[in-house]
């Protein structure tokens, strides 16, 4: 199953490298675009640079692999923490709705604004950001700082559950660094940790159920089922905050239907 994602990853990526070497600049209805060129020349230094990389990695020792991970995960903790001090969402757009709406129910109004009966689907998360707002303000009037440390933490969940599944996988070295270094620049990590809204909720739901599917089925007995009991409540919680993620349930239950058979060979392979 890696293999088969890998290699689409590695068509996706071939296509859209055509695609800007083929298409002209003005294809993307912005002339500010680099030309087709400097994009080719810029995609082929990446992947010769990721290469690289990937031998540097591979030749460490397991030590100092270990100790590169640790200082990067720490440094992706003191760059979030530094993001969520520093910057309070202030969208006129559906988040801003929620967050007064919540602040107005945490605060023991019953009232509803006229917005929850045009987008009734918002209801659930309001209805978690007022209970998450209730003990933080009686820390203080302004939570929002707490808010934002509180989503990066569910949002790190992900990174978590990504390198257990990269050590499971055996794609440990040089795949946890890699993986850890794409968190720290990633622009939707940092900027739906300051969102105030169901992104940040459902972001890390795709490895946090993959990773207690592969843990679950590895398991025997009563604390299989646990697990995988829990992981169907966990993705039945995005399901009820983001409809569509109805579809991630029926994955996983393809998923283990088809990967849980008595054989941890089988179970290995997916």
């Amino acid at each position: 199953m890696v293999k088969s994602v890998n290699w689409l990853a590695a068509a996706v990526l071939v296509g859209a490298i055509g695609m800007a070497w083929l298409q002209p600049i003005h294809f993307f209805g912005n002339p500010d675009w680099a030309s087709p060129i400097v994009q080719l020349a810029m995609v082929l230094g990446l992947l010769v640079m990721t290469m690289a990389g990937r031998q540097v990695l591979k030749q460490l020792s397991s030590r100092q692999y270990r100790w590169l991970l640790i200082g990067l995960v720490g440094l992706i903790a003191i760059v979030q923490m530094l993001i969520a001090t520093s910057f309070v969402d202030v969208a006129r757009a559906d988040p801003f709705f929620v967050r007064q709406q919540a602040l107005l129910l945490a605060r023991g109004s019953h009232h509803w604004q006229h917005y929850f009966m045009i987008y009734p689907n918002n209801v659930n998360f309001t209805l978690l950001v007022a209970n998450l707002l209730k003990p933080l303000l009686k820390l203080t009037q302004t939570p929002w700082v707490l808010l934002n440390g509180i989503r990066f933490v569910w949002i790190d969940t992900g990174l978590i559950s990504g390198l257990y599944l990269l050590n499971r996988w055996r794609y440990w070295q040089p795949g946890a660094v890699s993986f850890s270094l794409l968190w720290l620049v990633s622009v939707p990590v940092a900027a739906f940790g300051l969102f105030a809204y169901t992104d940040a909720l459902v972001l890390p739901l795709l490895p946090d159920s993959l990773a207690l599917l592969t843990l679950g089925l590895s398991l025997t007995g009563w604390r299989r089922w646990v697990v995988l009991i829990g992981d169907g409540l966990l993705v039945a919680v995005g399901v009820v905050m983001k409809t569509n993620l109805i579809v991630l349930w029926l994955t996983l239950v393809l998923m283990g239907a088809s990967c849980g058979g008595n054989d941890n060979s089988v179970v290995g392979k997916c």
